[in-house]
């Protein structure tokens, strides 16, 4: 037994026609009919401007030091060896929180944190890091090193390696 097929529909054409669209007539008003043309310039003062009804404005708070500023400020009054040995940034953190320099927002590692971004400035900025690293882990206050000046040669003690060798 064969199935067979049945046999196209006489009234409808084998594809579809598209229907015509319609255009839509709306009227857009150009820029410069919906803005009228001002006649007076806005009135120009000094004062600043009132917010408007219903806009809450915060208060601006105290600008607080940042994590690194507040170890610059703890290492810079260390002294003796302890400035010299320097301190772990765990150090740092807790005698930042007793001085009531810096808390920690509350992150879980203000540390590693710290300690991070005293190695970022160190690298970045190189001689001119506020923080020089003087172990693993433990950071100093970065002294700036003595200025070097040129000491003036004396042309009577030049090096025997220097002298040209004669008789050759």
């Amino acid at each position: 037994m064969s199935k067979a097929k049945p046999a196209p529909v006489a009234d409808q054409p084998a594809t579809p026609t598209p229907r015509p669209r319609r255009k839509a007539r709306i009227e857009v008003p150009t820029k410069k009919e919906r803005q009228p043309k001002r006649t007076t310039p806005a009135p120009a003062s000094d004062a600043p401007r009132e917010p408007k009804p219903g806009v809450r404005v915060r208060a601006t708070p105290d600008k607080r030091l940042s994590a690194l500023d507040a170890a610059a400020q703890v290492l810079a009054g260390l002294s003796g060896k302890v400035a010299a040995d320097g301190l772990s940034a765990a150090d740092l953190i807790e005698r930042m929180a007793t001085a009531k320099l810096w808390t920690s927002p509350g992150g879980k590692t203000p540390s590693a944190t710290l300690s991070a971004a005293m190695a970022r400035e160190i690298a970045t900025k190189g001689t001119a890091s506020r923080f020089r690293k003087v172990g693993p882990g433990r950071f100093a206050i970065n002294t700036a090193p003595a200025a070097r000046t040129a000491k003036p040669r004396d042309p009577a003690k030049r090096s025997a390696a220097a002298k040209p060798e004669s008789g050759r």
